[in-house]
């Protein structure tokens, strides 16, 4: 086993809320045990791994056959987070994605919160 796993259900989140439907290639530079690569697979997606290890490289091949197994894990993560816009559509409508706005609300108690925190 891969010293650094991580679940199928992350990168299958991170993928749907990152491509849409038909676009995009998933890249994953070091793909150890192919853990993305599988959930790309999965979801229909395009990609790509690299690793230096032949032998991650060996087993993330197999793992790739196997990946329909897994198939069960991905569809129930999937129903938890329906994605309706992937992040670029949002940005590009000039809808929410996650960030900060810079539109400040000035009341009485957030003003006061400030005023302490430049005190210390």
């Amino acid at each position: 086993p891969h010293p650094a796993p991580f679940p199928l259900t992350l990168p299958s989140r991170i993928i749907t809320s990152m491509l849409n439907e038909t676009d995009g290639i998933v890249l994953d530079p070091y793909c150890g045990s192919g853990t993305t690569l599988v959930a790309a697979s999965l979801l229909n997606k395009k990609y790509i791994g690299i690793d230096i290890s032949e032998d991650y490289i060996q087993y993330a091949k197999d793992r790739l056959q196997n990946a329909p197994s897994e198939m069960k894990i991905v569809q129930e993560e999937l129903q938890k987070h329906i994605v309706q816009k992937t992040f670029k559509q949002r940005k590009q409508k000039g809808e929410f994605t996650g960030r900060h706005k810079n539109n400040f609300q000035s009341d009485e108690t957030t003003q006061a919160r400030v005023e302490q925190l430049h005190l210390l």
